[in-house]
């Protein structure tokens, strides 16, 4: 998996490689980021923070079948689709 940061330090974004794909979403990503808890990641995905390839996650355990890329705004504000 790579990571980077973005113009704030709430705003992640990184690729699911291969061996994680498949995975619960909000495991991977919390997997991901260790400054979020699996909770606090189902949250972001309810409030529709969470991008995955151009489109906005709607469910914490849904599973990709391939690597994909992955935008998280943990802060208040939403993320520009």
């Amino acid at each position: 998996m790579t990571e980077s940061g973005s113009d704030s330090d709430d705003d992640f974004e990184f690729t699911v490689d291969d061996q994680q794909a498949g995975g619960r979403l909000d495991a991977v990503i919390a997997a991901a980021i260790a400054s979020l808890s699996r909770a606090q990641v189902q949250r972001l995905i309810e409030d529709g923070r969470v991008v995955l390839a151009g489109t906005v996650a709607t469910k914490a355990g849904a599973r990709d079948s391939e690597a994909i890329a992955a935008a998280i705004t943990a802060s208040s504000r939403q993320p520009a689709c």
